[in-house]
């Protein structure tokens, strides 16, 4: 970098200090591409361990289907020149081309302690080496790179400019990126060998690109040779014909070369002529389309080409000649020409979208009425904007009837699809389908952990409040209705405040619990019950509907107060601490049934009391609430419980011991119990005889 600092005087007299600087970008691409290459990774080619050798070791993110692959010769090439090896194979498709993998990228990085100026080597197709790019953007602001593109469309057109990028929020077509220059490209062909056919095709339509508009020798040999270069992977598929492997090798140096030409003066695009943005004005709105599925690369810009092409016949541009000619090297590669999503509404968002992008002008690439020459269209081209928008409508329509017209398959192409990644999701029957109420939470929770964006884990987020409030009403509106008594002092809470300090509306029975309370009181019904921390008197109201006589213990004067005003005349409200209360109850008639609802720290003393003294009678019902604690009890045994304050330290162990007390009382035989997942916990337990 060079650069000075100056001082200056500003239009009205202040003050200046201007800075001028330039940043040199040098960077270089090595064809490892010749009839007798083995492979990058093959011992004898010392390409790569050369390029490791000054921080001896090399630190890969390599795409996890290309480990599979080729990991062990990662593993055994290293090792050979004495070379240590830290990998990130990542698993990622378009999807995941997100700010996620960019701070999974950057983790790694810290974790295996990438030096100030190392350069990790990113393997894999053009997701993987543009999303990873993004990361070396960012760590310590800036950190190089050496790109490995194993797949044709990272060859010929990701590693080509300078610019690495990601999508924004799951919708937005590389929205997010930098200008952040790679250190340097090594093409290694021989990967095509283990390349899906679908992804060959697919890297094909960039070569067709810059062919059409910069390159006629190369699109000429394209149209001989496209459907075997397909089919045989460039030569690197067994029974290759004869000589495709140099037919391959001409076309991808004559194109990647012109495309460096073009670039390499405007590598920060600031020049909005760019011949390498053909088929890229349209595409990126209809590229990520979820319905039916998001489509490949290649395919997205190959619709967007051969419509352009329709649209520039359409307005006397080309001739149908050429046209049909553009048309007719996409059938043959089996790329997409027209496909259903692309609407009208899609090419005006892209048309607006591209605007934006492009400092407010269209500036869309053509062939300049040949083939191997470029035009840019611009709104300046039409009246208005407006006539320029239904232009482009008019020829939409039309491209759609001649695709219809002219091809078999109506213009869809051959495996347009990205399934990689839905594949893998698709594997589990979703929850929805085939699942309970509880898996379908569970399944919502973990399709957040998978959101790609921080507006998607809101959006999902959201959509699992509203979820989890209708099933809560839903729940509410299908259990009896509870009685006139309850719903007096639920009214009279709301209305007034009478908590002590530390205490609110929150601590009162919800009406969940109370429901429950109320179903089960009502099966067991009987003469007497204890109501265990009255507060607002809520629960004593509902028991109060089922039993002769409620007896309801609370220590705080002004609750008690409360309550007696609201409650029934068949509870009686005393005032006391709960030891000495239930100690005034032993020798006394015991009760049917018992709820505990006070503070935890007293659970299993109150237990304890209640077993010892029998205070319940043999078979008589008690019923224990919050015995979940926001989940503390559980997390507690399984030894992953946060830290929290003291106090609720103190009633999460209370709590655990009691749950605990249960449990072995349980397994002895002398209770049977069932904790249900009522609002905090519910616990219903009955003491056999003893």
């Amino acid at each position: 970098m060079m650069g000075k600092a100056q001082e200056g005087v500003g239009p009205n007299g202040e003050h200046t200090i201007e800075v001028q600087a330039t940043n040199d970008v040098n960077y270089d691409y090595t064809f490892l591409d010749g009839d007798e290459n083995k492979g990058c990774f093959d011992v004898g080619n010392l390409w790569l361990a050369e390029k490791m050798r000054e921080y001896g070791r090399c630190v890969a993110v390599v795409d996890a289907r290309v480990w599979e692959f080729y990991g062990s010769n990662m593993r055994a090439y290293f090792a050979h020149h004495e070379l240590g090896l830290e990998v990130l194979p990542l698993g990622i498709d378009e999807e995941q081309k997100s700010l996620k993998t960019v701070e999974e990228a950057m983790v790694f990085f810290a974790d295996v302690g990438v030096m100030r100026r190392e350069t990790p080597l990113i393997i894999g197709g053009g997701l993987i080496t543009d999303i990873v790019g993004t990361a070396c953007s960012l760590y310590r602001r800036s950190t190089g790179y050496l790109r490995l593109p194993t797949t044709l469309i990272g060859m010929i057109d990701a590693s080509v400019a300078i610019k690495v990028g990601g999508n924004l929020a799951e919708k937005h077509k590389n929205r997010i990126g930098a200008f952040h220059p790679h250190s340097g490209v090594v093409i290694d062909f021989s990967f095509l060998k283990t390349l899906p056919e679908a992804h060959v095709r697919n890297g094909v339509a960039e070569l067709i690109k810059i062919s059409t508009v910069e390159q006629r020798e190369c699109f000429e040999l394209l149209e001989e040779h496209c459907e075997d270069l397909i089919k045989y992977k460039f030569g690197y598929a067994d029974n290759s014909p004869a000589g495709l492997r140099a037919v391959g090798r001409t076309i991808a140096r004559k194109a990647v070369l012109r495309m460096l030409e073009l670039e390499a003066p405007n590598l920060h695009e600031h020049d909005q002529h760019r011949a390498i943005a053909y088929g890229h004005t349209w595409s990126p709105a209809y590229e990520l389309t979820s319905e039916p599925l998001p489509m490949h690369h290649g395919h997205a810009i190959s619709t967007d080409m051969c419509f352009s092409a329709t649209w520039a016949a359409q307005e006397g541009w080309i001739s149908e000649d050429v046209r049909d000619r553009v048309h007719n090297i996409f059938a043959k590669c089996g790329l997409t020409r027209f496909h259903p999503c692309f609407t009208a509404a899609k090419l005006h968002y892209g048309t607006k979208a591209i605007l934006q992008r492009r400092d407010g002008d269209l500036y869309a690439a053509l062939p300049n009425n040949k083939i191997g020459e470029c035009k840019y269209i611009k709104v300046g081209d039409f009246e208005s904007r407006a006539a320029m928008d239904a232009s482009l409508e008019k020829a939409l329509g039309a491209h759609a009837a001649l695709m219809k017209a002219r091809f078999e398959d109506e213009g869809l192409g051959k495996e347009c699809y990205i399934t990689e990644g839905l594949a893998r999701a698709g594997h589990k029957c979703s929850k929805l389908e085939l699942g309970t109420w509880a898996e379908r939470l569970e399944e919502m929770v973990e399709d957040v952990q998978d959101s790609q964006s921080f507006e998607t884990v809101r959006d999902k987020v959201q959509k699992i409040g509203e979820w989890w409030e209708c099933s809560q009403k839903y729940l509410e509106r299908h259990s009896t209705t509870i009685g006139a008594a309850v719903q007096d002092v639920l009214k009279a809470t709301k209305a007034q405040n009478p908590f002590p300090a530390g205490m609110d509306m929150n601590w009162a029975l919800d009406v969940q619990s109370a429901q429950t309370l109320d179903f089960l009181a009502g099966l067991k019904k009987g003469a007497v019950a204890l109501d265990l921390g009255t507060l607002t008197g809520v629960s004593a109201a509902v028991l109060s509907q089922h039993f002769e006589k409620v007896v309801s213990c609370e220590r705080e004067q002004c609750l008690v107060e409360f309550a007696q005003k609201h409650l029934p005349g068949n509870v009686e409200v005393v005032q006391a601490e709960i030891v000495a209360f239930l100690e005034s109850r032993i020798g006394q008639e015991p009760a049917d049934l018992i709820f505990m609802d006070l503070d935890k720290t007293c659970y299993p003393t109150v237990y304890e009391l209640v077993r010892k003294h029998k205070l319940l009678k043999t078979n008589g019902l008690l019923l224990a609430d919050n015995v979940l604690y926001r989940g503390l009890p559980a997390q507690l045994e399984a030894g992953t419980a946060p830290t929290v304050s003291a106090k609720t330290q103190a009633n999460a162990e209370a709590l655990l011991q009691f749950n605990d007390m249960v449990k072995a009382d349980m397994e002895s035989g002398a209770a049977r119990a069932l904790m249900m997942p009522v609002r905090d916990g519910m616990l219903a337990l009955t003491l056999e005889a003893q």
